[in-house]
C-alpha cells in the first residue's frame, strides 16, 4: 500500500504486512469491581487479529490465556457462535462484564470495520 493510503483508498484491502505493527488499544473500566482491563488488537495476515489482554481480574486473565488470536469477522457472527463470547462463558466471566464487548470493539476498529470511538454505560441516577 502506498504511504498515506488507507483501506478505503485501496478498495478496502487488508493492510500489507509492514502495517501490522500498528495496533488498536482499548481500556475497559468495568465499574464496581475495579479491575481495569487493557485490550490490544493487532492485524495479522489472512484477516486474523492478534489479541493481548492485561487485567488484574483472574477470570479475565483466564480469557486472555484462551484468546490469543481470532478472525476479524467474529464481530459479524451471531452471539451464540462468536468465539469471544464462547470463550468468555467458559471462564466464566460475570454476565455483565464489559470485557468481551471491549474485545469485539477492538477487533472491529483494528479490522477497519468501524471507526474507533468511545462507548460506555452511564447511570443517570447513581446510588
Amino acid at each position: 500500500m502506498e504511504p498515506g493510503a488507507s483501506a478505503s483508498t485501496t478498495g478496502g484491502c487488508w493492510l500489507d504486512s509492514e502495517d501490522y505493527d500498528l495496533a488498536t488499544r482499548v481500556i475497559v473500566n468495568p465499574g464496581v469491581c475495579g479491575f481495569t482491563t487493557t485490550i490490544t488488537a493487532n492485524k495479522k495476515p489472512k484477516r486474523r487479529v492478534a489479541i493481548s489482554i492485561t487485567s488484574d481480574c483472574k477470570l479475565v486473565s483466564l480469557l486472555a490465556d484462551s484468546l490469543k488470536e481470532t478472525g476479524a469477522f467474529e464481530i459479524m457472527k451471531p452471539m451464540q457462535e462468536c468465539e469471544v463470547f464462547e470463550k468468555a462463558s467458559k471462564c466464566p466471566l460475570h454476565l455483565t462484564c464489559l470485557v468481551p464487548i471491549g474485545i469485539l470493539k477492538a477487533i472491529e476498529a483494528e479490522a477497519e470495520l468501524a471507526l474507533p470511538r468511545d462507548a460506555g454505560i452511564h447511570f443517570d441516577n447513581p446510588i
